[in-house]
């Protein structure tokens, strides 16, 4: 009879792979609907406003057979000239021992993945390479075969755009030619029936959307930098006053000392920086001009008086495009450059709108015009990535940049900047470091570089990919008295991290302007604070070049300004570099225990697992408590989980416990410590248990 007692875990088996089973179709039919929901929306919101209509149509026969019947009597006409871009994501890879398919990683690279790369890669002996499964190209019989379903007839037309071999994933263009369509059929109904047929391959994991990124307005940007300037006008005019007080109160001592015969001397004060400071630009013998307080609030003159300026180091920035032959460029020392947009080697075309942004980046890290601007790291090497196009009705799509990224990373970048914050496309409880582009810069990270990301300039509307990724060092901007930047996103992240990290002056910020070769302007926002943190990075490297990207990390975090009480707003404070460089990170910071608090999304700080303010966590159990969801949730119109206690949810989702307690109220929490709880570990649930122990006594 002990055939029977064998029965038991298999017929437990066989259920359970049938739960998930359907949880997977589930997933992958709702990741098809929220693609559709998202073409819908695209076209028809344009023409007659029926998307939200549909979409609830949508929403409403999920599971019904007759699910695409909602969509046959569209309009097609509204998707004249129609495309949607989608990722297919393979599940595997054909690995050969093909020395020549890998052979695109130069010299620089194989030695910063061995000096500072994680412990995942692989010594391939046969050419010394450091390479791992990310390295090898993607299958093209599964991207021929995905070609031939987009082609199969007239009635659509599918192109590939990008590859991300890190990703194993490819994008493509999809365009439904509507007047080649049957009467009765719609464009979203066939584009359904394209998606599905891709999706029912073996060889495919998913299919998501490419995501976009739309350039503000230039009303918000003004308005933005208005409502600064404001208020450093008040700030200005309150130190005035006490100046003049304090002038008023000398010239009364000084009237009193005259009266007793002593000889007094008032100090002349002169117009100093924009910000009300009257400190010197001057410092060891270099003229920094009005560039000295953005440098002088993170150290960085006192670094350079060290003799750190980037030497030997490479940082890539992803930007607009760059006026190269700006005066503060001189001397600019070019690893590789490429337009992903054009995709060509130049990336100073499109206009002087089109290279502003950039220019003004590259020059606060590369400057080097004594008297006007000094950089962060002027003699460092830069890789310069143009994946922006600067237009209110052109978005950027996120495969440029991963594209960029690979690019770069193949040719041996140190650092990368990155001044983007994806917030227009990607809904708040979407935010976790789960995105197509977040992955990427973690990936990044492994290989042994330092990704520095701006935070954003949405305030309460929250930290947007990549600036979510769970290794990138997230940057959140201040003024030049410390003062967190009104517009400054804060976390945490959907799933509790905390984010920024690390803050630097964002606020009135000087650079090139792209008007004229000898212009200089102020601007505001996150994507000034990055590049002075990114420059930052690359003198640390040139310090300590064996310093892994979580080594660099640890320092620069425990060293900034309020690193004993980190917050969402300005993380760990404001960089202090001199005193990073003269650090040391933890005696286990590169041993397992880190990767296994920062891959639960922890900082290890100072042998500890950091995972939110005022809370760290046990080596045993890495951030068993992060930031509690709560308000950034709500504002942003999600809900927070009843079970995860740190999750923020789409506020259509249906939770079911799966031997869960509920997450006691904030009200119920310790007041000394409002954000946080441990409610969110996972039970395991009663009946798994008892399967295993029936399991283990047949065994």
């Amino acid at each position: 009879m002990e055939w029977k007692y064998n029965f038991i875990p298999l017929v437990f088996l066989i259920f359970l792979s049938i739960i998930i089973s359907i949880t997977t179709s589930l997933n992958e039919s709702q990741s098809i609907d929220d693609i559709i929901s998202k073409y819908i929306l695209k076209y028809e919101s344009k023409n007659g406003n029926l998307a939200n209509n549909n979409n609830n149509n949508n929403n409403n026969n999920n599971n019904n057979n007759n699910n695409d019947n909602f969509i046959r009597n569209i309009n097609n006409s509204l998707y004249k000239n129609n495309n949607i871009n989608i990722w297919v994501y393979f599940n595997e890879k054909i690995i050969k021992n093909d020395i020549e398919s890998i052979n695109f990683i130069n010299e620089k690279s194989k030695n910063r993945r061995l000096v500072r790369g994680g412990n995942n890669l692989i010594n391939n002996n046969k050419n010394n390479n450091l390479i791992d499964e990310k390295d090898y190209p993607i299958n093209q019989k599964y991207i021929d075969e995905i070609l031939k379903i987009g082609n199969e007839n007239n009635s659509t037309i599918m192109t590939e755009r990008k590859r991300s071999k890190w990703l194993n994933s490819v994008s493509f263009s999809l365009k439904i030619n509507e007047e080649m369509l049957p009467s009765d059929q719609s464009c979203p109904n066939k584009l359904k029936e394209i998606l599905q047929f891709i999706d029912s391959k073996d060889f495919v994991d998913k299919i998501s959307i490419v995501n976009q990124l739309h350039i503000p307005n230039s009303k918000q940007i003004e308005n933005g930098i208005l409502n600064i300037q404001q208020q450093q006008q008040h700030q200005q005019q309150q130190q005035q006053q006490q100046q003049q007080q304090q002038q008023q109160q000398q010239q009364q001592q000084h009237q009193q000392q005259q009266q007793i015969g002593e000889n007094y001397e008032d100090n002349d004060n002169d117009d100093g920086n924009i910000d009300g400071s009257n400190e010197s630009t001057i410092f060891d013998g270099i003229d920094y001009g009005k560039s000295y307080s953005q440098l002088n609030q993170i150290k960085i003159p006192e670094v350079h008086k060290l003799g750190y300026k980037g030497n030997g180091t490479i940082i890539m920035i992803i930007d607009t495009g760059f006026l190269k032959n700006h005066e503060s460029l001189n001397g600019l020392k070019i690893h590789g450059e490429r337009d992903f947009i054009e995709k060509s080697d130049n990336t100073e075309s499109g206009g002087l709108k089109q290279i502003s942004h950039g220019t003004f980046v590259l020059s606060q890290i590369a400057g080097n015009k004594p008297g006007k601007i000094i950089g962060v790291a002027p003699h460092a090497e830069f890789v310069l990535a143009k994946t922006e196009i600067v237009s209110e009705e052109t978005p950027i799509e996120e495969d440029y940049l991963i594209e960029a990224i690979e690019w770069g990373e193949s040719i041996g970048t140190d650092v990368i900047s990155i001044s983007l914050s994806y917030t227009d496309n990607y809904q708040y409880w979407d935010r976790d470091g789960s995105s197509p582009l977040s992955r990427a810069i973690d990936i990044a990270t492994d290989k042994g570089i330092v990704a520095v990301v701006a935070s954003g300039n949405d305030g309460e509307i929250g930290v947007g990919p990549p600036g979510d990724s769970k290794l990138a060092i997230t940057v959140g901007a201040v003024d030049g008295f410390g003062d967190i930047a009104t517009f400054s996103s804060y976390g945490p992240t959907s799933d509790g991290r905390l984010k920024p990290e690390v803050s630097a002056k964002g606020v009135l910020c000087f650079g090139a302007d792209d008007s004229h070769i000898d212009s200089y302007r102020f601007t505001s926002g996150t994507s000034h604070a990055t590049p002075l943190i990114a420059g930052s990075v690359a003198l640390i490297i040139e310090a300590h070049p064996n310093w892994t990207p979580k080594q660099i990390k640890e320092v620069l975090l425990k060293t900034a300004s309020q690193s004993q009480s980190p917050d969402n707003f300005k993380g760990f404070g404001i960089a202090d570099v001199l005193s990073a460089i003269n650090g040391q990170p933890s005696i286990e910071s590169t041993t397992e225990t880190n990767d296994n608090c920062q891959s639960n999304g922890g900082i290890f700080i100072n042998n500890k697992c950091i995972c939110s303010q005022n809370s760290s966590s046990t080596v045993e159990d890495p951030c068993s408590l992060k930031t509690r969801c709560s308000f950034v949730c709500s504002f942003n119109k999600g809900k927070c989980s009843e079970y995860d206690c740190f999750r923020c949810l789409d506020p259509k989702t249906k939770e079911e416990s799966n031997g869960r307690e509920k997450c006691q109220p904030i009200s119920d929490i310790n007041q000394e410590n409002p954000n946080l709880s441990n409610l969110s570990k996972i039970k395991f649930p009663l009946f798994l248990i008892m399967s295993l122990i029936i399991f283990k006594i047949v065994i």
